[in-house]
């Protein structure tokens, strides 16, 4: 199961974590397909953990050229919206170029729900946390919509937000903004990050 975790004080049984880092994988009980015990394990990287399981869904790019392609896409996308944050001229030509990038990739596999097939991937794993604060930041901090002709990559959302993982896992918006509270070149238009909650799809 996952269990999120407050921006704010944390609960007593986050305290007794050895790591401090968010986000944070925490194994309660289980094995690895080899039968390794791997309860109590803490894991702070993607990579470190997904690679126990050696499914096709979870390729790293060393082992799928179509892995490897769709994090190519989508390399500059989360530093482009960082900059974005900062920029106090409010320009977003580069986020929005990142986008279109997505968009278009997106267009050519859309007979998929995902970036490379109907099941998420590692690609997805990567993009989907950083597309959702994109959409949830972004608007709080600077009034940015992602573009509504941008339609495959709103699908793509559509397509993530009926996902159960993501549901189960994904913290409330009022955490992602106050996430972005120093990172901002402005305060979010919403006050206080955990006044209201304005995006649920």
């Amino acid at each position: 199961f996952v269990k999120t975790v407050a921006s704010g004080p944390q609960p007593d049984d986050y305290q007794n974590l050895t790591s401090k880092k968010l986000p944070l994988l925490y194994v309660v009980q289980g094995t690895t397909p080899e039968g390794d015990d791997i309860s109590g394990m803490e894991y702070e990287e993607l990579d470190v953990f997904l690679p126990l399981w050696k499914c096709d869904q979870m390729a790293t790019p060393k082992e799928s050229v179509a892995e490897k392609n769709a994090e190519k896409v989508v390399e500059n996308l989360y530093t482009n919206f960082n900059k974005f944050l900062l920029d106090r001229s409010n320009n977003d030509q580069f986020l929005k170029a990142s986008l279109e990038k997505l968009n278009n990739y997106l267009a050519e596999t859309a007979e998929v729900k995902f970036m490379i097939n109907d099941d998420i991937s590692y690609a997805d794993c990567i993009l989907i946390p950083k597309l959702h604060h994109i959409r949830v930041a972004a608007k709080a901090y600077k009034d940015f919509d992602i573009p509504s002709e941008n339609v495959h990559v709103w699908k793509y959302l559509q397509n993530v937000y009926e996902t159960d993982a993501f549901t189960k896992s994904c913290p409330s918006d009022e955490d992602i903004i106050a996430h972005y509270e120093k990172k901002a070149s402005c305060k979010s238009q919403y006050g206080n990050p955990y006044v209201k909650k304005n995006f649920t799809w």
